[in-house]
């Protein structure tokens, strides 16, 4: 209901080419998006390293029909490198650049395995992130479809940078996450 009178009203106010609200339908942001938040994405901004992305598939995309089943046509990753930057994943470690990356928001859920690989994306790279393209992850590493996946994303499929939480509902208690709602996001 939020999105079906959210996103009318922003483009009224501000266009839909500026701002739009996307709804979380999985679990790979956890602990920093949770699953049914809905946020906000500022579609006149890029997201830089360490930020997060709206990740945009089309249907005619090779890489998005081999992964129909797992990925819906927009997700939401944490940029991790940048065109030029040679990234690698060891277990739980990500390095970019050789230099290993302090990443408090990262989560890997105790007992839960990899969905698709088997776990075969606990180490990936180096490998050199191409022009005009980016590696991206999500922050709950066990259950994220990401570049590690996918591969690289190309700049324009990305869609905008992810800034805030707008709406966070508790659906096992029936109630608002206020501490969640309006909720920066970095």
């Amino acid at each position: 209901f939020l999105l079906a009178t959210v996103n009318p009203l922003m483009d009224q106010v501000v266009g839909k080419r500026i701002v739009r609200a996307f709804f979380e339908t999985s679990s790979s942001m956890y602990p920093t998006i949770l699953t049914r938040d809905i946020v906000l994405v500022n579609k006149l901004a890029f997201p830089g390293r360490g930020e997060l992305a709206l990740v945009r598939f089309s249907p005619d995309q090779g890489r998005a029909n081999k992964l129909s089943r797992l990925i819906d046509d927009q997700l939401i990753k944490r940029v991790i490198a940048v065109p030029g930057d040679t990234v690698e994943t060891r277990g739980r470690e990500v390095f970019v650049n050789g230099a290993r990356l302090t990443e408090p928001y990262a989560h890997h859920s105790e007992g839960v395995g990899r969905i698709a690989t088997g776990g075969a994306a606990d180490v990936y790279g180096p490998q050199k992130v191409p022009p005009d393209s980016y590696f991206v992850l999500g922050d709950n590493r066990n259950v994220s479809i990401d570049s590690r996946i996918f591969g690289f994303v190309r700049k324009e499929q990305i869609g905008g940078k992810v800034t805030k939480v707008f709406w966070s509902w508790n659906f096992d208690e029936n109630r608002i996450r206020w501490e969640r709602t309006a909720m920066s996001l970095k």
